[in-house]
């Protein structure tokens, strides 16, 4: 009898502390989806860089792999915004929501963009930074096709499996990079995205860079039917006196080809232009890739 009380006991608790370990709102999993919890889950971690590599434009970045398991492993392509090389908190979050399984494992690689002379011109558009744009995401992609990945990490990318996901100005990377590898990226998040369409914003000013590409100038994405094409941001995003400002961009491309185009988006009623807001918007693609539903915008 101590015996069985000391493990219902346990149950209790592990039940509780997974509770308060879920996001309010966001999509909180069953018991069946629980169960599936991966306490001594991992991500390791190795560096690449492209053979590609120049003094000026040095091709690098992480490639964050499984502990456990062979794969094949889904991918994502997760993009950093106009800030800098931030990515680690993110993974590391990210890790922590596969622990617990809400998310099944994958294979997760961060292209370092801040380093390439076009990012900082990247804001006003031009053929360079466009260009820059696209060999950067095709060479990943061609990584992810010819195993370069695959025997860097010893597990296998699930090439017929990629996402790309980033925030503010990685987040207009993932429309435009959505919409230029249209036949290669199956998923993205544009999570609070500079917008690559003109707007006529002060805040933004000519950004054009579908319409200045042949390719994308149709504003199409992939027609697979297995694919999760995702936008959120915020309606209080900028600072005065400017505040809203960057949502009025976003709600811009809402109607430009978010409808239409099957894009689903999510709006959050406040939420400042950071860390915290991009964190609740990756959370949300990431229910919808895994569950096929879109959670609640109550933080």
């Amino acid at each position: 009898m101590k015996t069985i009380c000391k493990r219902g006991l346990a149950i209790l608790l592990a039940v509780a502390m997974l509770i308060i370990l879920l996001p309010n709102g966001l999509g909180e999993i069953s018991a069946v989806e629980a169960a599936d919890a991966r306490p001594n889950f991992k991500f390791k971690s190795k560096k690449y860089v492209s053979d590609r590599a120049t003094d000026v434009n040095v091709d690098y970045g992480d490639v964050y792999y499984p502990n456990e398991g062979t794969g094949p492993f889904p991918v994502l392509i997760l993009v950093h915004g106009a800030g800098g090389y931030s990515t680690s908190g993110y993974v590391n979050k990210i890790e922590q929501w596969i622990q617990r399984g809400d998310f099944s494992p994958m294979v997760i690689i961060t292209p370092n963009l801040q380093q390439y002379q076009y990012w900082k011109d990247f804001v006003h558009v031009n053929n360079k930074a466009l260009g820059g744009e696209r060999e950067l995401l095709g060479d990943l992609i061609k990584r992810i096709e010819n195993g370069t990945y695959d025997n860097l990490t010893g597990v296998t990318l699930d090439e017929s499996n990629i996402s790309l996901c980033g925030w503010s100005m990685g987040g207009g990377t993932a429309l435009y990079g959505g919409c230029y590898y249209r036949d290669k990226i199956v998923n993205f998040g544009a999570l609070s995205p500079t917008p690559p369409v003109h707007t006529n914003s002060s805040l933004y000013g000519d950004n054009d860079w579908l319409d200045q590409d042949e390719k994308t100038k149709d504003h199409k994405f992939t027609t697979r039917s297995d694919k999760h094409l995702f936008m959120a941001a915020s309606k209080t995003e900028g600072t005065p006196p400017a505040k809203g400002e960057h949502f009025k961009t976003v709600e811009y491309c809402y109607s430009d080809f978010g409808e239409r185009e099957g894009i689903a988006t999510l709006t959050f009623e406040s939420g400042e232009h950071g860390e915290e807001l991009f964190l609740w918007e990756m959370y949300a693609f990431f229910h919808y890739v895994e569950y096929d539903s879109i959670p609640s915008n109550d933080k």
